[in-house]
């Protein structure tokens, strides 16, 4: 079996949807590049309701499986683009520590630490990791002895 993310663009055009944009495993989760086919043509919707999937010439033992479908309004939305995705929430009381969060609906992303923005000095969080509301969270240790440290997420 195959798999394969495929992510339509609908562009409105003058008013109506008129052009239609399909990305075929796009590598990049904050840009597609540029789009696997496209078409452009006069449709004069100028709202959209309704989706379907439409499968033609299916041979005996073909199967097709959709397993999630998604509705954004731009790309990142659609894809789990990582731009912004880590949240900071400040300590609920003085003292305590401030927590990271992030969505647990991210595909495949690790969250990595530094005392420095310089390349290859990056180094992977192992947890604790604690899930809430569909959020992951990390617990930011804090203290006298423990250096600036940057935080991102990297798939």
């Amino acid at each position: 079996m195959t798999t394969y993310l495929l992510v339509g663009q609908v562009q409105p055009v003058a008013g109506s949807y008129d052009t239609v944009n399909l990305y075929v495993n796009p590598s990049n989760p904050d840009d597609p590049g540029p789009p696997s086919a496209t078409i452009t043509a006069p449709s004069g919707l100028t709202t959209l309701s309704h989706a379907f999937i439409r499968t033609a010439f299916l041979d005996g033992g073909d199967a097709h499986v959709l397993d999630e479908w998604r509705v954004g309004r731009d790309y990142g939305s659609v894809v789990g683009s990582l731009r912004n995705a880590l949240a900071i929430l400040p300590a609920s009381v003085p003292g305590a520590a401030p927590t990271l969060r992030w969505s647990a609906s991210l595909p495949a992303v690790v969250l990595e630490s530094s005392n420095t923005l310089a390349p290859g000095s990056w180094e992977l969080v192992t947890g604790p990791f604690i899930l809430v509301a569909g959020d992951w969270t990390y617990p930011v240790p804090i203290a006298p002895e423990t250096p600036r440290r940057y935080y991102r997420l990297r798939r």
